[in-house]
């Protein structure tokens, strides 16, 4: 389902929860709930719930109306969750929502081989990366 700001302290929580989960963690880039208000104002927040739980989320802005890029942020789903395709399901909803929209590209920065693995499933292309450690992809994917 969509998030809203009505379920902004539930999404912040979510996103504690998912912080170390990521390299660097999303806390040390700005505080979440900065992120939370910016995705929230700017962009698209879809989630997976369980029990009235967000487990995954996939954050995204179609705002770029210019070159018809939509931008990936986050995708993330708790431990417990993994390996349970919930990330493939997200984004793939949020291709559909993209193409709806208009848009005609999406792009992600990823620095997580599984991650990477995903998109590369999911019909995204490596269009550049860099020398970091880890490794830093640019992925895109037509629609």
């Amino acid at each position: 389902r969509r998030i809203t700001w009505i379920d902004k302290k539930q999404f912040l929580c979510f996103l504690e929860e998912i912080d170390n989960l990521f390299v660097p963690h999303l806390s040390s880039k700005q505080p979440l709930n900065c992120f939370c208000d910016k995705i929230l104002d700017l962009g698209n927040v879809l989630v997976v719930e369980v029990e009235q739980t967000i487990v995954g989320a996939i954050c995204y802005y179609t705002n770029n109306k210019q070159n018809l890029l939509t931008y990936v942020s986050l995708v993330g789903v708790k431990t417990d969750y993994s390996g349970q395709r919930i990330a493939t399901c997200l984004v793939r909803e949020m291709i559909l929502d993209a193409s709806e929209q208009g848009m005609k590209v999406v792009g992600i920065h990823t620095n997580n081989t599984i991650a990477l693995n995903l998109y590369l499933k999911c019909g995204f292309e490596i269009i550049s990366s860099d020398n970091s450690i880890p490794t830093r992809f640019y992925l895109e994917r037509k629609l």
